[in-house]
């Protein structure tokens, strides 16, 4: 998908945001980010996935976590509905915090 999008210029983007990435202090990472890698956020927007930063990774992750919420919910045998769509709405809740503070540390 990136790459198709950058062409010819995917791999030296490539290169760059592992440099850029792995800077030394955040004002390395900042400085670049600024000045290279925000210039071509059109390119790479699409990864946020829904609302998360993935680098292109595609997981099932999410929904795994809401299977497991749910069956450790329904392992005891007197849940109601409503307890199930309580403990479900936390999760959904949660993620969306964390999910919301991972995002601003990259916009």
């Amino acid at each position: 998908m990136l790459r198709n999008k950058l062409d010819t210029e995917f791999d030296a983007f490539y290169s760059d945001l592992w440099k850029y990435r792995n800077g030394n202090t955040p004002e390395i990472f900042n400085y670049y980010w600024k000045r290279y890698l925000y210039e071509r956020r059109k390119s790479w927007a699409r990864e946020f996935m829904p609302t998360l930063f993935t680098l292109g990774i595609e997981s099932t992750s999410f929904v795994e976590s809401k299977n497991v919420c749910i069956k450790r919910v329904l392992e005891s045998s007197n849940t109601s509905l409503c307890d199930l769509a309580k403990v479900l709405l936390d999760h959904v809740e949660f993620r969306a915090i964390e999910n919301n503070t991972i995002r601003s540390m990259f916009l």
